[in-house]
């Protein structure tokens, strides 16, 4: 494959440029093959917008993929690629993730977020999101959106870390199947309303309270 041809059909992204997206996708099988391609493609790419494009799709697929095999790949090339930089802001790393705190120091370091770790208000925030929904002034999704949008940073407090990190990937899964039969769901939803309770007293034994807004 002509690298050249690749990054213009990549980048391009019309509808005939499909094939692109899925050749870039097959290289992924391989972690060096993908790693390869995409740092190809970065050194190739035109504008922001084709950064952030490579960050939100092949990027973020090798760290969804190898988690911190990629992230051992994407700290050393880092330090001397300052396009990679913007690209990983892009890559969406999902707070209840194994690779999240990493992936977010990393951004820190270089400038790309403002602020190292959450303020323990933010806990007390999403206390209340869960007791909106506990007391069905919301629902599910609207539940599971608020507390994403929240969830952006780590925190300092580690047990409070865990505990809502836990709860993100409730929120995640509660329309995900089982395998390997995917007929059931993980929990149904009045688990997952005994989960957000659970997750409320380990909050509260850890000395937060909820806010009132």
């Amino acid at each position: 494959m002509n690298i050249d041809t690749l990054a213009e059909a990549y980048f391009r992204s019309h509808e005939d440029d499909f094939w692109a997206w899925e050749y870039v996708q097959e290289t992924l099988a391989d972690l060096n093959a993908g790693w390869s391609v995409m740092v190809q493609l970065l050194e190739r790419a035109k504008s922001k917008r084709d950064v952030e494009r490579l960050g939100a799709g092949a990027l973020e697929s090798l760290i969804d993929i190898y988690g911190h095999e990629a992230l051992n790949l994407v700290e050393e090339e880092c330090k001397t690629n300052l396009q990679l930089r913007v690209a990983l802001s892009s890559a969406g790393v999902l707070y209840y993730y194994d690779e999240f705190e990493r992936w977010y120091g990393l951004l820190y370091s270089y400038g790309l977020r403002a602020d190292r770790v959450a303020d323990s208000a933010v806990v007390s925030h999403v206390m209340h999101v869960m007791n909106l929904y506990l007391g069905e002034a919301i629902g599910v999704y609207d539940y599971a959106d608020r507390i994403f949008q929240i969830l952006d940073k780590p925190f300092q407090d580690k047990a409070a870390q865990e505990i809502l990190q836990k709860a993100g990937w409730d929120a995640e899964v509660i329309d995900s199947k089982k395998p390997p039969e995917y007929r059931e769901p993980y929990f149904t939803r009045s688990e997952l309303k005994e989960r957000v309770k659970g997750t409320v007293l380990q909050l509260e034994a850890l000395g937060y309270q909820p806010s009132e807004r």
